[in-house]
């Protein structure tokens, strides 16, 4: 029966309504998501599935759970076909029987009603079967999830977080398996799914780094991955308690240490020697291993800083906030040559042991050859300072005489006694061009 015409009736089912229909669609095909016609199995994230009225809309059906199915586009579609082709059959019956005698008449009125009877009554079987259905409490949910999990693994040959966020998956959210059992790694292990982990005890992490360092003879921390089946660092520590860090780790196992562990007399016997070999003149960036010396940082814990440890193994002190006077210049050249010659190999060699850089000697007497030209100080193999255009042209004619016409690369200028990219191209457009003009007066004078 048909609601009266002042009462409004909605048509579409709620979001709550399409919510349990498909949770109960779940339980009865045992955590799958079928057509309630033809079994088809359909997926949530498509939008591919109708949620149908059991008696239509237009006949008095209300949008409730219990008159609510989901079908498949298609049965969805010959459903109303079918419903259709009843009512035109049922017209066409009741002209029939009107135009009959009305012997046949009755007969065919109660022919009639007994259609329209089966009809109902399995329409109202269908609505009670459904209204006995019970929404999923949370244990058969629990269950359907385990299920599609299992189901998944055995597709894939494992599970990992990013699947669980991906709808087409067709299982659980993250914040579900958060939730029950506190994470994917807990989930598996109790499933029973390999979890990818090693179960570490004290003798397998023995065992397990004595393999790798009789493989390789080294490890490093970036060594302690999954990928090579070893332990994380902190795995390591928690299983052999006594170690407090990796250094302590790798003399545990005979290796040794990365770094060198400063002590104060280690470090002042370190810079004395430094000094001994290079002079007096020690500098931050003489700070490394290379030269055997400890780091700035390792000199602040030390000592305090650089200043307190250059005084400490007899260095020269360079203040860089200091204004420094030509006392002080002529003061340090007195210190640096002490007597002797006054022979430098270059202005290079000079600054490394001189304490003042060469902004504070130009700023007082305008260059370092000047300088050099006050103290009479003497270069023995002075550096070019640049080349002229002469000069770049009688290397270059010498060097297209000797090889031809094969422009060297711009990192090869060096090795052929060449000038650089850069002093080349003060005189031409890019520091190809000369050798291609000489090569070609090259040919032609051939």
């Amino acid at each position: 029966m048909k609601p009266p015409r002042h009462i409004t009736v909605k048509r579409n089912f709620s979001d709550t309504t399409k919510k349990n229909a498909i949770v109960r669609n779940l339980q009865v095909n045992a955590g799958e998501f079928r057509c309630e016609i033809c079994n088809l199995l359909l997926n949530p994230s498509e939008e591919r599935f109708h949620f149908d009225h059991i008696e239509p809309y237009a006949k008095g059906g209300r949008p409730t759970l219990a008159n609510c199915q989901v079908l498949c586009k298609k049965c969805n579609l010959k459903k109303s076909d079918r419903e259709l082709e009843i009512f035109l059959f049922e017209q066409k019956a009741i002209r029939l029987m009107e135009e009959a005698s009305n012997i046949h008449s009755n007969h065919g009125k109660n022919a009639t009603k007994e259609i329209s009877t089966k009809e109902s009554e399995l329409r109202r079987q269908k609505k009670e079967s459904f209204l006995e259905e019970p929404i999923l409490n949370q244990e058969k949910i629990d269950h359907i999830s385990v299920k599609q999990i299992l189901a998944f693994v055995a597709d894939h040959g494992g599970i990992k977080k990013a699947d669980l966020n991906r709808r087409g998956n067709q299982l659980p959210t993250i914040t579900y398996v958060n939730k029950k059992w506190g994470g994917i790694i807990p989930m598996k292990e109790a499933l029973g799914i390999h979890t990818g982990l090693q179960k570490w005890t004290r003798d397998n992490v023995k065992k397990a780094l004595n393999h790798w360092i009789k493989q390789y003879g080294e490890l490093r921390q970036t060594d302690l991955t999954q990928k090579n089946r070893l332990p994380s660092l902190p795995c390591i520590l928690r299983y052999l308690p006594e170690l407090n860090n990796f250094t302590e780790i790798k003399e545990y196992f005979g290796l040794e240490r990365s770094h060198e562990t400063w002590t104060k007399e280690k470090a002042i016997l370190a810079g004395e020697k430094f000094i001994a070999t290079h002079g007096p003149c020690l500098r931050q960036y003489h700070l490394n291993k290379a030269n055997g010396l400890p780091s700035t940082k390792t000199l602040d814990r030390l000592f305090g800083g650089l200043r307190n440890y250059q005084k400490r193994v007899g260095s020269s002190v360079y203040d860089r906030n200091k204004k420094k006077t030509r006392a002080d210049i002529n003061a340090a050249i007195d210190k640096l040559f002490d007597q002797k010659d006054r022979v430098v190999k270059n202005k290079s060699h000079f600054y490394k042991k001189f304490p003042f850089s060469e902004r504070a000697v130009s700023r007082l007497y305008g260059s370092t050859d000047q300088l050099f030209l006050e103290y009479s100080i003497l270069e023995t193999n002075p550096k070019r300072a640049s080349f002229s255009k002469e000069d770049i042209d009688k290397l270059i004619k010498a060097f297209v005489k000797k090889h031809g016409g094969n422009v060297p690369k711009d990192r090869e200028l060096k090795g052929f006694g060449l000038p650089s990219k850069d002093s080349i191209e003060k005189f031409y457009q890019n520091y190809r061009q000369p050798f291609i003009y000489f090569f070609r007066l090259y040919l032609k004078s051939q």
